[in-house]
């Protein structure tokens, strides 16, 4: 009968189970990590709601009177998650000069997907709708690269139909929170290197 004494296991154990957690973190770091990030935002996030259960109106409750005059305050959720499906500017990864400059087109497709109650079906979908829009930029631009927020919500306004589609400049948290509440998706331009992603490469 076969027969290990426990410390001679333990060191075996130890051997073989070392080089291995090495091997494993080595190569599938950075997925594993991702997973835990991905597990940790769908733990605290509610369920995500549809562009049609987002936009039924909030009920206001009245305050009490300021001044003589009567006040409104629209009571919020603690908490909205607006069910936008999401593409990468790249969608097959070919990170070239177009996609490299593809962020504005593919935060448009994400919204207007949503708002039409629609899905990114595929990273061929993505693709295409993204050329569509460089190609509508170039006819009314002349050129596709580095809109600006107003050029940007006029594709919005002209190629998708989003007439509502608006800018604004001078805003609070809580004037995004009422966005939101109302249904309303956001797309906020940011500085990619302000942002601490791990995964964001230089000089942005």
């Amino acid at each position: 009968m076969f027969s290990m004494k426990p410390r001679k296991f333990i060191l075996i154990f130890l051997v073989l189970f070392i080089p291995l957690s090495i091997f494993v973190l080595f190569t599938y770091g950075g997925k594993i990590k991702d997973w835990m990030v991905l597990w940790q935002r769908k733990a605290s996030l509610p369920p995500a709601i549809s562009y049609e259960q987002a936009t039924n109106p909030i009920q206001p409750s009245s305050a009490p009177a300021l001044n003589g005059q009567p006040s409104i305050i629209t009571s919020l959720p603690p908490s909205i998650n607006l069910g936008v499906p999401f593409t990468p500017q790249a969608p097959f990864a070919n990170w070239d000069e177009v996609h490299e400059e593809a962020c504005e087109e593919a935060s448009l497709l994400m919204v207007a997907r949503y708002k039409k109650g629609g899905t990114i079906d595929s990273p061929s979908d993505a693709e295409q709708e993204l050329f569509k829009l460089v190609d509508f930029e170039n006819k009314i631009f002349g050129y596709y690269k580095d809109t600006t927020a107003e050029e940007t919500a006029r594709v919005g306004r002209e190629y998708y139909g989003f007439k509502k589609t608006r800018v604004i400049y001078e805003f609070t948290v809580d004037t995004i929170k009422r966005e939101l509440a109302a249904g309303n998706p956001i797309i906020v331009p940011a500085a990619g290197r302000e942002l601490g992603n791990p995964y964001f490469t230089s000089p942005g």
